[in-house]
């Protein structure tokens, strides 16, 4: 294992306090193949966003759809009201 300390251990951007990308950074582990050693920091939002199966917008906080779909919480929200 490597420590890499405050970088993102998918896109290796800062994540420490002051950084713009400490708040909702988590606790990550990562490597690229089977025999890469393993990369030990954190994970910043960009890297942990899904893309909207509805709007297409990268989003933190999404649900599953019945049909297996990624929906942001706004898209949801109006497929509720319908």
């Amino acid at each position: 294992m490597i420590d890499i300390g405050n970088l993102c251990t998918h896109c290796g951007d800062d994540t420490s306090f002051g950084s713009g990308k400490f708040v909702n950074r988590i606790p990550s582990s990562h490597s690229e193949g089977i025999h890469d050693e393993e990369r030990v920091g954190y994970m910043c939002a960009e890297c942990q966003s899904i893309d909207c199966d509805s709007c297409g917008e990268a989003t933190l906080d999404y649900e599953f759809t019945d049909d297996g779909d990624v929906v942001c919480y706004e898209c949801n929200q109006i497929q509720i009201q319908k």
